[in-house]
């Protein structure tokens, strides 16, 4: 494990941001779907396109918001 951890500190600064990145982004999908189906209590949202489509367009704004406003 120490190793691991070691080699995640020495990897270079962009890499680290852009493993950041993916998974702000992956958690963002999961609360965003988690949320969904919360609120719904059912699972049917999953086959309609528009809950897809506010997704797409809400993960690169959101993710460019947060690098913009140097969360990273």
């Amino acid at each position: 494990m120490k190793k691991i951890i070691d080699h995640i500190f020495e990897l270079n600064r962009f890499l680290k941001i852009f493993i950041q990145i993916l998974f702000d982004g992956f958690l963002i999908s999961l609360s965003f779907i988690l949320s969904w189906y919360l609120r719904l209590d059912q699972k049917f949202y999953l086959y309609a396109n528009e809950i897809w489509t506010y997704l797409i367009f809400l993960l690169p704004i959101t993710l460019a918001a947060f690098y913009k406003l140097s969360f990273y």
